[in-house]
């Protein structure tokens, strides 16, 4: 939190602890407050985090960082394109059966989620950055490991709490892949220590972090097979759902159909509303689903016998 908001919400320096804080953009250390926070939620859940860290953060429009670990335990899962954070519980179903990319140490015994970005030759593990603006950032050392299309050249500054630092940039002579997304001969801007995935990337991207495990994943649209579609399908009271080809399609009685996009664990997103379908089984068998409004309301809708 920033100090003068953490002043203005009376919350009580611990005394006893001191943070020491490592910028991952420049690596360099500070040390910052800590103060109990009796009680916080996000969108009306509950944090499990209990304290935070304090230091005069001065940005003009934020107050503080909130992480995944603020709800360690569950699934997190990220659409910020869609201007969402969906938590789920840790069921086998929900978890991806691909391996995970391990969190980045920061320095001071902490950790932050990241994601594997490919570069012409080599793979890279990222760090996942809301609050960059450039859509990615990569280690100045990499500069002489990839093909450039010319010489480095600073094209400015970045600041942060760390400290300042130039920035260079060059064209890569080759494609950048990161998920879906697909980079072809960018022009690439290189400072710090460790690959950063900044925002307008993770706006094109679904991702799933396990704050627990410190795992995170790209989330790609899924397919299911006919037989597994045909689960879902059936009536829901006023809502049908059918299979057409890989995809479920979902529809209110008088109303246009829309298509339903996977997303793992029986869970379906409905992008032209941008409500979330999330089912439920009984004995194995597809009960019904809980229809979650773009607000949070959340629905219970059972399968017509």
């Amino acid at each position: 939190l920033d100090a003068d908001y953490a002043a203005a919400l009376k919350l009580e320096k611990d005394p006893d602890v001191e943070v020491e804080v490592v910028d991952g953009s420049t690596g360099k250390s500070f040390m910052a407050w800590q103060a109990k926070l009796p009680r916080a939620t996000l969108g009306g859940v509950e944090m499990s985090e209990k304290v935070a860290t304090v230091y005069p953060y001065k940005e003009r429009d934020v107050v503080g960082i909130f992480g995944p670990s603020s709800f360690a335990g569950r699934l997190v899962l990220l659409e910020i394109g869609k201007g969402r954070l969906i938590l789920r519980d840790k069921q086998p179903s929900a978890m991806p059966k691909r391996p995970g990319t391990p969190y980045l140490g920061t320095g001071s015994g902490g950790s932050l989620p990241a994601i594997a970005v490919e570069l012409p030759g080599l793979t890279v593990p990222a760090l996942l950055d809301s609050g960059n603006t450039s859509p990615l950032l990569l280690p100045r050392e990499l500069a002489d490991k990839l093909p450039l299309d010319g010489p480095l050249k600073v094209s400015g500054q970045a600041h942060s709490v760390g400290g300042v630092q130039d920035v260079y940039e060059a064209r890569l002579k080759g494609n950048i892949r990161i998920g879906p997304v697909l980079l072809e001969n960018p022009l690439v801007k290189f400072a710090g220590i460790h690959a950063n995935v900044g925002l307008p990337i993770i706006r094109q991207l679904t991702i799933l972090l396990d704050p627990a495990e410190e795992k995170s994943w790209i989330v790609q649209s899924s397919a299911l097979a006919a037989v597994e579609l045909d689960a879902f399908a059936g009536k829901y009271g006023i809502r049908a759902l059918r299979a057409e080809g890989s995809t479920l399609i979902y529809q209110r009685d008088g109303r246009p159909s829309y298509p339903l996009r996977y997303m793992g664990g029986d869970l379906f997103s409905l992008d032209e509303t941008g409500d979330l379908l999330q089912f439920w089984r009984d004995g194995g068998r597809i009960a019904g689903f809980d229809l979650i409004n773009a607000n949070g309301t959340i629905t219970p809708v059972p399968r017509t016998p």
